[in-house]
């Protein structure tokens, strides 16, 4: 077995064990013997998606050593990368060595494109897509359970059932996230036929109401409204816009049932912790790795919950302008070449980039980092925007 197929055979691994990695939580969750979202109840386990991702990274180097050849793509991107993170970590020398350590642990899913440039092929892509469709699946069928027989952590609705269900993660964020990357990989970029690809649309509309996930509903519909769209019916999305503005309203009433002051406590809670971070943050940050999740497991960190609030603390203002800039260039390009499936792929992620820490979401950062490499190797157009996907 040569090392690609090595690779591909890890990836999809690394999508197989996602049910196992939360298990000693869920039970907990079943059994109503959860104290914490932050207690690791699966054991040594869950630490298998990181023994994956190094591996990718080491088999990925010692394809490169004995090719002798990096692709001029992947050198500009790890450039990129050397230029925004270097110079943080050399600031922060002096902190305690495992700080350090979580921010590698953030920074590796970034740097897996690199690693795994050279795996995708056809063959591999439709195992991907596949094996993303089932979980999706299996996803749905344990919310169904939860929703009514897990025990109450996430509060009880009107009618008795749990509030919010997290499927196969115990955070119901975590949760959405994984629906909505699913749902637009396999809408815009899988082979699956129509009939197979309005299933998965129901499944994940069934999926991300029983999160209750705001940010989870609000791209489930953005995917959806693009994958649909074509100039022919800009009239019709003309039309319907009243229409949305009254789902809109809804939509926040409906979100209320989480919490009567929803959109201020979280979306609020949100924004000062990035107006906090940002005003005592430097240029150059000598924090790198506290603003992570890692950290806030070593005692330390401080709870981010979004991308931008992590890029701030690990990165300084530096880091995170020039990631800006570099979003808004993309979705400039996307735009300009009518590129619908890259337009669509950069507006999820960075939607979800503010309520939660995309390098750390299992397996979506495995996910993410497949789906980069996906772009990076075609020479063309996948989806227009005046052809329907």
């Amino acid at each position: 077995m040569n090392l690609q197929r090595f690779q591909q055979k890890l990836i999809l691994l690394g999508l197989i064990i996602v049910p196992f990695i939360s298990l000693g939580e869920l039970i907990a969750l079943f059994a109503g013997r959860l104290s914490s979202q932050s207690n690791n109840l699966t054991g040594v386990f869950k630490f298998s998606k990181d023994i994956i991702f190094i591996l990718l990274i080491l088999l990925g180097i010692l394809n490169y050593l004995i090719k002798d050849r990096l692709n001029r793509k992947m050198l500009i991107y790890l450039g990129v990368v050397i230029l925004l993170v270097v110079p943080s970590v050399i600031f922060s020398f002096g902190n305690d060595i495992l700080y350090l350590a979580a921010g590698l642990r953030w920074l590796i899913p970034i740097l897996l494109p690199i690693f795994i440039y050279s795996i995708l092929d056809k063959k591999f892509l439709g195992r991907f897509f596949q094996i993303i469709y089932y979980l999706l699946i299996l996803h749905l069928v344990i919310q169904i359970f939860q929703l009514f027989f897990a025990g109450s952590w996430y509060g009880v609705s009107a009618y008795g059932l749990n509030l919010r269900n997290p499927g196969l993660f115990l955070i119901p964020n975590t949760g959405a996230f994984f629906i909505t990357s699913c749902l637009y990989a396999c809408l815009f970029l899988s082979d699956f036929t129509s009939s197979r690809k309005r299933f998965i649309i129901l499944i994940s509309m069934l999926s991300v109401f029983l999160t209750l996930s705001g940010t989870g509903l609000v791209v489930f519909v953005t995917i959806l409204l693009f994958y649909f769209f074509t100039r022919s019916q800009l009239k019709w999305y003309i039309l319907i816009f009243p229409v949305g503005l009254i789902f809109i309203y809804l939509f926040g009433l409906f979100l209320n049932t989480r919490d009567a002051n929803y959109v201020s406590e979280s979306g609020g809670t949100r924004l000062t912790i990035f107006v906090e971070n940002f005003m005592k943050s430097s240029f150059i940050s000598s924090d790198f790795g506290f603003g992570t999740n890692s950290a806030v497991l070593l005692g330390k960190g401080e709870i981010m919950d979004s991308s931008f609030a992590s890029l701030v603390v690990n990165l300084g203002y530096f880091g995170f302008f020039v990631v800006l800039g570099l979003m808004f260039l993309g979705i400039l390009y996307a735009g300009i070449s009518r590129n619908k499936s890259l337009f669509v792929f950069l507006l999820t992620f960075i939607l979800f980039s503010f309520t939660t820490i995309i390098s750390e979401v299992y397996p979506v950062n495995l996910i993410f980092g497949v789906l980069i490499v996906y772009f990076l190797q075609k020479k063309e157009t996948f989806n227009q925007f005046s052809i329907r996907a």
